[in-house]
């Protein structure tokens, strides 16, 4: 009977499992933020280093930048397209923020990411297949994580749990229950010192 009961599967509650999957979409998008932004600094010091799992756009405008600086030797090229390279990335950080509480900013990611991914599909090459397969799966985390939102924003709120007595039973219900019990305790020992002591002066005035 226990091994048949170790072995039934776990059932996660509906808004769990929806929280965790719009957990995992806010990962793949905080990653990709991080591996576009160390792309950036890595072209513009031409360490010679491409990281996938990253934006198309800002890598684009850097690579302007370097062959811009290759062809005239002039700095002002890497700073300018640096710095819009960086500013482009900044959408998709300010979504990852303030997605954590409205669905919306995970809908202004998608949409910004599916606008990177069409412009990838208009430099397409064979040498970008990678770059296309790991914009699938951001784009799928992404769909993935806007639906999980918008399912959990129409749920309606968890109610606590009622018990025999009529309160809840979560830990803010719990807590006044044993400080009240252990006020009655203290009381009682209070009472019951009194008790001898008055008992003791009794005893002291009737020899």
């Amino acid at each position: 009977m226990n091994r048949q009961q170790n072995h039934q599967p776990v059932r996660i509650p509906p808004r769990q499992a929806l929280e965790h999957k719009y957990a995992s979409a806010r990962v793949n998008l905080l990653f990709m933020v991080i591996i576009t932004t160390l792309n950036v600094f890595l072209t513009l010091i031409q360490a010679g280093v491409y990281l996938l799992f990253a934006a198309f756009g800002p890598m684009l405008i850097t690579d302007i930048g370097m062959v811009s600086y290759e062809e005239t030797k002039d700095v002002t090229y890497i700073i300018i397209c640096g710095a819009i390279a960086l500013a482009s990335i900044v959408p998709y950080l300010v979504c990852w923020l303030f997605s954590k509480k409205h669905v919306g900013w995970m809908i202004g990611a998608l949409v910004y990411f599916s606008m990177d991914s069409l412009l990838l599909l208009l430099f397409f090459d064979v040498s970008l297949i990678l770059n296309i397969v790991f914009h699938v799966w951001v784009l799928y985390y992404l769909i993935i994580g806007v639906v999980s939102g918008i399912k959990l924003q129409n749920m309606p709120p968890e109610q606590p749990v009622m018990g025999d007595n009529g309160m809840g039973t979560d830990n803010e219900f719990s807590f006044p229950t044993y400080n009240q019990d252990f006020d009655n305790a203290m009381g009682n020992g209070d009472q019951n010192q009194d008790s001898d002591t008055q008992d003791g002066q009794d005893n002291q005035d009737n020899p």
